[in-house]
């Protein structure tokens, strides 16, 4: 009999110990997506990705997003982000909540250029960013990208006063000042 509540304290340990190794293991693997996160914000957040940003939103506004490189980093920043939202190493919500605004408005925006680029460099370019955008639009609650309109009015946010008149004049006649890319 003492045999068997040994045997059964010992199982019983076991099973504690392993359950708390997997609750270490999922903390560490958040902490770690958390991290992850908050890293890929930062560069975000940085001046040269937001004149980056600024140049990107000029451009697609003008429509000539093969001017220099700016509308392609800000993809290549997003189908990161969707990479590892693919893989798992980054949250779903944490995700939507931390860069959805964004990416779902200058993927709609770059359509077309997208599509050019595809047809040029191959299908998966920039196909994980493609993949991610209908998670986040099912944590937003939406089923359709950003109308034009929305689209239109998020670019000229994120241009602010950014203009290059050596690229093209903007829409509507508007005036601004120039940064440099």
């Amino acid at each position: 009999m003492a045999a068997i509540i040994a045997a059964l304290a010992a199982v019983v340990g076991v099973l504690v110990a392993a359950r708390q190794m997997r609750q270490t293991a999922q903390l560490s693997r958040f902490t770690l997506g958390l991290e992850a996160l908050l890293r890929l914000k930062a560069e975000w957040t940085s001046e040269e990705m937001q004149r980056k940003k600024r140049r990107a939103a000029f451009l697609l506004l003008v429509e000539k997003p093969d001017v220099g490189s700016s509308v392609a980093d800000i993809l290549d920043f997003f189908e990161t982000v969707a990479v590892l939202l693919k893989r798992e190493v980054i949250d779903e919500y944490l995700t939507w909540h931390t860069f959805y605004w964004w990416m779902v408005n200058f993927y709609a925006a770059s359509q077309h250029y997208i599509g050019s680029k595809r047809s040029t460099e191959g299908e998966k370019q920039w196909r994980d960013l493609e993949d991610v955008i209908p998670i986040l639009k099912r944590i937003e609650g939406v089923t359709e990208l950003p109308t034009p309109d929305e689209t239109q009015r998020f670019l000229d946010d994120e241009r602010g006063d950014y203009k290059d008149p050596a690229v093209a004049p903007l829409p509507g006649g508007l005036q601004a000042s120039s940064d440099e890319e």
